[in-house]
């Protein structure tokens, strides 16, 4: 009887250590999951914030284009209107040249006519 309560003793004994054990595992398993979880959220975070700062740069880069956009378009209208201006000079200085060019010729004609 004292052999097989020191065999149930031992089988306690080891059963304890074995769950002691078992649960040390589990406690270390927990806390490589609990890093792993660290981890991925810092990466995720880091992920975001890349994103965001992409996004600034971009919008940025809009703003600079379309800003670049409309100095051109002003820049263009600016040269089309003093090509405008220009073009209406020249076409009122050759008016008048021909006009007075025909002045000359009605003035010529009226001279050849009367002689």
């Amino acid at each position: 009887m004292e052999i097989i309560n020191i065999i149930i003793l031992v089988a306690l004994i080891a059963n304890i250590v074995i769950t002691v054990f078992i649960w040390l595992m589990i406690s270390k398993s927990n806390d490589k999951v609990e890093d792993l979880s660290l981890l991925i959220n810092k990466l995720v975070m880091n992920i975001e914030e890349s994103r965001r700062k992409t996004d600034e740069k971009i919008e940025e880069q809009i703003k600079v284009i379309s800003k670049e956009i409309l100095d051109s378009t002003q820049e263009n209208k600016l040269q089309l209107n003093y090509q405008k201006s220009f073009m209406e000079k020249s076409s009122e200085n050759i008016k008048k040249d021909l006009s007075e060019i025909k002045e000359c010729l009605d003035y010529l004609s009226t001279e050849v006519n009367i002689d």
